[in-house]
């Protein structure tokens, strides 16, 4: 993809790797929030954005793994030279990039996805009785959690893509809250991503469209940077436990 001049203009950043990486969409144009340091700092021509992406935190965009470096000649309230940094855009905008990221199938790491503490939870949406309980007393427990001055983001991954396809997945979301985060992926992500969790799971052929999937039922507390900490098997909507312990495991992690 070339970068048209524009007179007036100058480009600071670019990331020349991306239209090798990535099959674009759709472009959209968005506005930054900068601090004073940071817009000096770039108008010397410093910056990168090469490993950059944007996560949705709380029905906003923010700008991940930018880096604009300290202004040196500012002595005091510099900024974080990585420092997450609001994108903006309007609403409309936003709510639709929110949902192409969380649920039209785009492809996701666990670095965008684990920006905040998560309760990660494998499942299938057609699981006839534990996992829409168990997501639902994640999701309800996330917050309690809330209201007790800790951040929990419910996530559920997929271990069936043949049938939770991102429609699928959009109206499981629906009935169940919009907070919760749904992933899913191809059979070799889904089982990377199994692996790497150490979960279980096996798919019961029947040669139909109503086979049942055997799984484990861990919920999985992961932490930025520090990454999976703990794993908890709780019983059906047991919320309250499940939020009374996620708080002992949050202070041994503080």
């Amino acid at each position: 993809m070339k970068q048209k001049a524009v007179p007036g203009q100058k480009i600071i950043c670019l990331n020349r790797k991306a239209s090798f990486n990535y099959f674009f969409i759709e472009i959209i144009e968005a506005g930054i929030s900068l601090k004073g340091s940071e817009v000096k700092s770039l108008r010397d021509g410093k910056g990168s954005i090469a490993d950059s992406y944007a996560v949705d935190n709380n029905g906003e965009l923010f700008l991940i793994n930018s880096h604009i470096p300290l202004y040196r000649q500012s002595s005091y309230n510099n900024h974080d030279p990585k420092g997450e940094r609001k994108l903006l855009l309007n609403r409309k905008e936003i709510n639709k990039l929110i949902g192409k990221i969380n649920q039209d199938g785009l492809t996701v790491t666990d670095k965008e996805v684990i920006i905040r503490p998560s309760l990660l939870y494998f499942g299938y949406t057609y699981c006839p009785d534990i996992c829409p309980y168990d997501v639902a007393r994640n999701v309800e427990a996330s917050d309690l959690l809330k209201k007790w001055g800790y951040d929990a983001t419910p996530v559920f991954i997929s271990i069936d893509p043949k049938r939770d396809t991102p429609d699928v997945l959009r109206d499981f979301i629906a009935n169940m809250d919009q907070k919760l985060m749904g992933l899913t992926g191809s059979d070799a992500q889904i089982k990377a991503a199994s692996q790497a969790y150490k979960t279980y799971y096996k798919v019961n052929e029947t040669g139909d469209d109503y086979y049942l999937v055997d799984h484990s039922t861990f919920t999985y507390l992961v932490l930025p940077d520090l990454g999976f900490v703990d794993f908890l098997v709780v019983v059906f909507l047991m919320v309250l436990f499940l939020a009374v312990v996620l708080v002992g495991v949050f202070r041994k992690w503080r």
